[in-house]
């Protein structure tokens, strides 16, 4: 399978923090990042990798890491294309942002709210990820604040992140 990672210039660390992570549950997947020296080749003209790898993905994973994304042309460009070819993209949007600013094409489109732990589980799963430690990935999605008392002070205990502080748990 190959899968393209989408982002914004602003979220490259996490976009490549995130390729890292799902490596390190399936390296025989392809993953395609654009700010990753092993997905561009050296040489070569990097619009025409982009549009070939585009062709190519079998899906194309969206990253959105702060509010202004939602308007980066680059990320609605790659969901076009992806949509162009009848596939779905998988649009995960990072905890901090707020759903009522998400503006059309990305709005008409199922995004996957990053701070419920078992939706983008469930959606990791679907593309052959079985996460185990869910911990590195709630951090890279900034999941890591209690909603109820803002402590980092998280673990997670019989499948739910409970806060260690004031015993607030998320289970879903």
């Amino acid at each position: 399978m190959k899968y393209f990672i989408s982002h914004e210039a602003f979220a490259k660390k996490e976009a490549v923090k995130f390729k890292e992570l799902l490596l390190e549950y399936n390296n025989e997947h392809k993953l395609y990042l654009t700010s990753d020296w092993n997905s561009l080749s050296c040489g070569n003209i990097w619009m025409s990798d982009i549009f070939i790898e585009l062709q190519e993905c079998d899906e194309l994973l969206v990253l959105i890491t702060r509010q202004d994304a939602f308007d980066n042309l680059w990320i609605n460009f790659e969901i076009g294309a992806a949509i162009g070819r009848k596939l779905k993209p998988k649009i995960f949007i990072f905890g901090e942002i707020d759903f009522s600013y998400i503006k059309y094409p990305i709005k008409g489109i199922h995004c996957i709210a990053t701070g419920d732990t078992n939706r983008w589980t469930e959606e990791l799963q679907k593309l052959d990820y079985d996460i185990k430690d869910h911990i590195p990935f709630s951090l890279l999605f900034k999941q890591n604040l209690c909603p109820n008392c803002g402590s980092t002070n998280q673990q997670y205990l019989e499948g739910c992140l409970t806060c260690k502080d004031c015993g607030a748990s998320r289970c879903g």
